[in-house]
């Protein structure tokens, strides 16, 4: 047991030190994205079965800038998710749906962005806030 513990603090010190600096250019580039996503959204266009749709084309047309800029639409498009989640007893049931469908989409990209950028959850808490960090877990 002892040493199972040693192992995954290991792991930890390990992982802190493998982490990237948050640089003034890469949070720069994460707001960017993250700019990018909401305003990909107009008027007509909020509810989720719009709203994936553009933001799946504004996806895919931002498909060669940067990892940092992805990292920021992901968690965009996520906070939109959740503003549908919120009005959950105002929206029709296929809503809620294409609102879940969005997060999973989203959510995983955003995971895979943090990994292949080497950014810890607690420098995810430091470029989005506590809550937005949160809503990439959990829907």
């Amino acid at each position: 047991m002892k040493t199972i513990i040693f192992c995954v603090a290991a792991l930890v010190i390990l992982d802190s030190a493998l982490a990237i600096e948050l640089t003034p250019a890469l949070k720069a580039e994460v707001a960017r994205g993250m700019n990018a996503a909401t305003s990909a959204i107009g008027p007509g266009q909020a509810l989720p079965t719009s709203a994936i749709q553009v933001l799946i084309r504004e996806q895919k047309r931002h498909a060669k800038k940067s990892d940092a800029f992805k990292l920021g639409f992901a968690q965009g498009a996520v906070s939109w998710m959740h503003v549908a989640k919120q009005h959950a007893l105002s929206l029709p049931i296929v809503e809620i749906e294409q609102a879940r469908t969005g997060w999973t989409i989203f959510s995983s990209e955003a995971t895979i962005l943090q990994i292949r950028l080497k950014l810890t959850d607690a420098q995810m808490v430091k470029l989005f806030g506590a809550r937005a960090a949160a809503e990439l877990k959990e829907f």
